[in-house]
């Protein structure tokens, strides 16, 4: 487990979906973005899909693969024979 990288990338992930709810519930964009959004609440679901694939990519990447999961199925030689 890495977690010294996970961490850091889920507060992240969750600070962008944090804004995206903002810009999904009231029409709020961060104002380093304000001119070149035209639709906030499109801008908002956006944010919300790439935080959840920020996170999936840190559960499913990071976090439980292993060298251990390798053991727990068949070996790719004794697939193809």
């Amino acid at each position: 487990m890495r977690l010294y990288i996970a961490i850091p990338f889920v507060l992240v992930a969750s600070l962008y979906a944090a804004a995206g709810v903002a810009a999904v519930t009231r029409g709020w964009v961060p104002s380093w973005n304000r001119r070149r959004v035209r639709r906030a609440r499109l801008h908002g679901w956006g944010q919300l899909v790439v935080a959840f694939g920020v996170c999936w990519q840190v559960v499913f990447g990071l976090v439980i693969s292993g060298p251990g999961i390798r053991e727990w199925g068949p070996s790719p030689a004794a697939c193809f024979s």
